[in-house]
């Protein structure tokens, strides 16, 4: 969008990650300081000049902090993938392939760190050497791991393959620390969690509806609204945002775009106790039923290539034991008479078009393609370069591969599992706070003249509330299990259970 915006001459500390990024930094500055002030006079329009000065240099702190935050969400995503690329840079070497060649397949599936060794292709070719191709690389990221393995990949190539997998598995080793790192950061990612959606909320009302009386305050029911189902919702989608952008990132991930279609159910929801009050029950039927929708739709999907991808290793092991002069099309007749389930469904397949003359390399790409599996994606691309090169019974080394990604998959999985259960709890920890908040506010309200209205509208907000918790809590725990089918499941859940305990939980 910056081309739409004028240059700005104006350095900043950004200004680096701005051009590592690709981007001209005097029109990022002048796309960040025209949103900042657009955002600042719409909020002097409502709010006051004080909050106008606030929402000013808060728009444009952020838009100076996010080219650093992408960049070092760029450098964790390479460094997730720095193990598995050594490791198969190793094989390839071994297997007699050309320095160059090794690096740009060893990195394919990679995402972002096949697109880098892509450049450094491009810079080769237009006349740099290698070793200065790849420190311009590790200089624009300028973490220790990535220049570590800049420094053993240039080490390499000029005396010779130095045990260039056993760096990759102490980086692995590295890796599976830093996740046991996050576990205590992850508790203190909980307890702000907590207090953001139900210790905030609560004082919030109080002080919203007990001070008109005690303190002379004027919160309106509109700034009441926009707090509850705004200001709150966007605390917590900050936080959880924070957890993810922290949390160690692993190779091989299955990568999908947030479905924004999964916030239809919640919407139904909201629609039915905000707007159309008398058709509350319609709405949540209707929600659950599209929910439901949601669940048939993506969990076969799911569940086909959990399976396939979990057969994976034993087929790899399988296959590393038959004779080098074995073709492709016996390999994968091997696996398809196996009993890999889905795997061998699949390899049924690949091995027909084998059979129709097909060649190797389209038909494993085609397989990739068919389940959209990043993990298969991987096994495909050192495959093919194991058939090249008849090195089939190496093949063992990439089926540990996998297993050491499952084991990372499977440590990330119990380490948000404190956060899924702080996100389940709060279903019914919130609700019950906020209705022993109104109880006690409506107790109250004989005493204090005029806030029993207040006290009204304030339970009338809640289950709107609550349920864009659900939504969010549904939509975090699902992206950390990498499963779409089940942000459905846990809405209904999450939501139902909500609503049952702040309607029908006696006080």
């Amino acid at each position: 969008m910056i081309d739409y915006f004028p240059k700005i001459p104006i350095r900043t500390k950004a200004e680096a990650s701005i051009r590592n990024l690709g981007l001209d930094p005097e029109k990022y500055m002048g796309m960040a300081i025209i949103s900042s002030a657009v955002t600042a006079f719409l909020i002097l329009l409502v709010f006051g000049f004080v909050f106008s000065l606030f929402s000013f240099a808060s728009v444009l702190g952020l838009f100076l902090v996010l080219p650093g935050i992408e960049m070092k969400k760029q450098a964790a995503e390479i460094e997730a993938g720095l193990p598995f690329f050594l490791r198969s840079l190793g094989m390839l070497l071994d297997f007699g392939m050309p320095f160059e060649s090794a690096i740009k397949t060893a990195a394919k599936g990679q995402g972002r760190l096949q697109l880098e060794m892509e450049t450094v292709g491009d810079e080769i070719n237009s006349g740099m050497n290698l070793q200065e191709a790849l420190a311009s690389f590790a200089k624009k990221y300028k973490t220790l791991e990535i220049k570590r393995a800049v420094s053993q990949v240039c080490t390499s190539y000029e005396i010779g393959n130095m045990e260039i997998r056993r760096i990759g598995d102490e980086m692995l080793s590295v890796q599976k620390h830093k996740l046991r790192e996050y576990a205590a950061k992850s508790t203190m990612i909980g307890l702000m969690l907590i207090i953001c959606t139900a210790i905030l909320p609560t004082f919030f009302l109080v002080y919203a509806v007990a001070g008109r009386f005690a303190l002379g305050s004027e919160i309106t029911n509109e700034q009441i609204s926009l707090a509850m189902l705004v200001l709150f919702p966007v605390l917590s989608i900050f936080i959880l945002m924070i957890s993810k952008s922290i949390m160690p990132r692993s190779a091989f991930e299955n990568k999908k775009r947030l479905d924004l279609a999964m916030f239809a159910p919640g919407g139904i929801f909201i629609l039915g106790f905000l707007i159309l009050p008398k058709f509350q029950i319609i709405a949540l039927i209707i929600g659950v039923m599209v929910a439901g929708i949601f669940v048939f739709r993506d969990y076969k999907k799911e569940k086909k290539l959990e399976e396939l991808e979990a057969g994976l290793p034993d087929a790899l092991f399988s296959i590393s034991a038959m004779p080098k002069s074995a073709k492709p099309e016996d390999i994968f007749k091997n696996i398809e008479y196996g009993g890999f389930g889905e795997l061998s469904l699949e390899a049924g397949k690949t091995r027909k078009q084998l059979k129709m003359n097909i060649s190797t390399e389209d038909a494993v790409r085609d397989l990739y393609k068919r389940n959209h599996s990043s993990m298969l994606n991987r096994a495909g691309i050192m495959l093919i370069e194991f058939f090249n090169t008849d090195s089939i019974g190496k093949i063992s080394m990439l089926a540990e591969d996998i297993i050491s990604a499952f084991q990372i998959k499977r440590e990330q999985a119990r380490l948000f599992s404190l956060q899924k259960y702080t996100l389940v709890f709060g279903a019914f920890l919130i609700p019950l706070i906020l209705k022993v908040t109104l109880y006690l506010l409506d107790s109250m309200s004989q005493l204090m003249k005029g806030t029993g209205n207040a006290v009204e509208f304030a339970a009338s907000i809640v289950p709107p509330y609550l349920i864009i918790y659900a939504t969010i809590a549904s939509i975090a725990i699902s992206e950390s299990e990498g499963k779409k089918s089940s942000a459905a499941i846990y809405l209904i859940v999450l939501s139902i259970s909500s609503l049952a305990v702040f309607y029908f939980v006696d006080i």
